[in-house]
């Protein structure tokens, strides 16, 4: 049954990348069979080349079910499109975020500690942990975006925006 599932689920990955780091996005576009790279040379900034991708993987990709942002400096587990895709197909929430780090943020260590210890496949929160990589059901992008746009916290990291917009709009 997950195999059905994950044969008929269609996500595309964007990757979040600098042009001093061409090596690294260019890898990781490999590794992870992403769609599209959105290099920045600074000018625009993390936050509105997030914004971007998002952008450029709505309009490339409208018939996927969820879309991804990587930035450049994750790096992919053994196997990581078959995992994306078999997590995403199990996915309890609308917003998945992929990076479990086990030193940041420091807040979250007893739960994710306590995960690896029970071999808990998921941490349910009202937060996107971090913004090296997540995952959004693509219905969710166009408000998202919308969000974005008018929240007024340019200079705020795109994880806590984004956060700030699931909380308001209570995903």
């Amino acid at each position: 049954m997950v195999s059905a599932q994950v044969s008929l689920l269609h996500y595309e990955i964007g990757i979040v990348g600098h042009v001093g780091r061409a090596a690294d996005h260019d890898e990781l576009a490999e590794l992870s069979g992403a769609r599209l790279v959105s290099v920045d040379d600074g000018t625009a900034g993390c936050n509105a080349n997030h914004i971007r991708t998002w952008q450029r993987l709505l309009a490339e990709a409208p018939a996927a079910d969820w879309l991804a942002v990587l930035e450049d400096d994750a790096v992919p587990a053994p196997g990581f499109k078959r995992q994306l895709a078999l997590a995403l197909a199990a996915a309890p929430t609308q917003v998945v975020s992929l990076y479990l780090g086990t030193g940041h943020p420091s807040v979250w260590q007893p739960k994710v500690k306590k995960a690896i210890e029970v071999a808990e496949a998921w941490i349910v929160s009202e937060h996107l942990l971090h913004g090296v990589g997540y995952a959004m059901q693509s219905s969710l992008v166009p408000e998202l975006l919308d969000g974005l746009h008018r929240d007024g916290t340019p200079d705020v990291a795109i994880d806590k925006r984004i956060t700030n917009w699931l909380r308001a709009n209570r995903v």
